[in-house]
């Protein structure tokens, strides 16, 4: 796979969600293996157990507390490369993924996505075939509640 691997993602943070850490006890496998493909790709060195605030409906029913762990967690993941700040920041949990998106304009993404535009790079530059655009996750909230919104925010405009 390693060969098949055109790793150009830049810098990325990545947050470990409690659901891989805590409830399958499962540490480091995601950011070694990225590594070892050749990702710029780290944890970071302060408070990498803590919570996103997303953990499933907590968000919903304790927002000021979700916030206030979301934006204490993107605050630490802005330190992983010192002073430089990651370019991307990449999870395994949808929930963190869209709860992480609200609070920053850093990009924040699947880490499979980010494999899948490696391979999808290198397979294009070998046999020319054309890439497919990534998925996107709808980070903004309808909020004139007809429930219909975009990538961009509410269709209907703002209430």
């Amino acid at each position: 796979l390693r060969e098949r691997v055109k790793a150009t993602a830049g810098r990325i943070a990545f947050h470990p969600p409690c659901s891989l850490q805590h409830g399958m006890q499962l540490r480091g496998g995601v950011e070694k293996y990225m590594a070892e493909l050749g990702f710029n790709i780290k944890v970071t060195g302060c408070e990498p157990h803590l919570c996103c605030g997303s953990a499933g409906t907590y968000s919903v029913l304790n927002p000021e507390i979700a916030y206030q762990l979301r934006d204490r967690k993107l605050a630490n993941l802005d330190t992983t490369f010192g002073t430089d700040k990651p370019q991307q920041i990449v999870s395994a949990n949808i929930g963190c993924i869209t709860h992480l998106q609200s609070g920053t304009t850093t990009p924040v993404r699947h880490w499979i996505e980010l494999l899948d535009e490696a391979l999808t790079h290198a397979k294009t530059q070998t046999c020319g075939r054309a890439a497919h655009a990534p998925f996107r996750p709808v980070a903004s909230r309808c909020q004139c509640g007809t429930g219909q919104s975009t990538a961009d925010g509410c269709t209907q405009g703002d209430p």
